[in-house]
């Protein structure tokens, strides 16, 4: 069996951050996304949060549920926010 030669193009992004950093890096991009939700009313919270732990059915048999129309007006509001 021939062994695959392993190679790194220049292309290729590096993460030279330690273990440290990175961890600073995540807890802060989870602050800023925090933040853009407490921009929203709290209906459209609810319903992001709802779909992302699978508490609601957006779909039900092909079609969106109201609960889906909701989770998808409170996501073109969260992209009106980031915006």
């Amino acid at each position: 069996m021939l062994i695959e030669r392993f190679e790194i193009s220049g292309d290729d992004d590096l993460d030279l951050r330690s273990e440290e950093e990175k961890a600073r890096a995540a807890v802060t991009n989870w602050m800023r996304w925090q933040g853009y939700l407490g921009h929203l009313d709290r209906w459209q919270q609810a319903a992001i949060w709802g779909a992302l732990w699978g508490q609601t059915v957006l779909i039900w048999d092909g079609a969106g549920t109201d609960e889906g129309r909701v989770y998808v007006a409170a996501l073109r509001k969260l992209a009106d926010v980031v915006d």
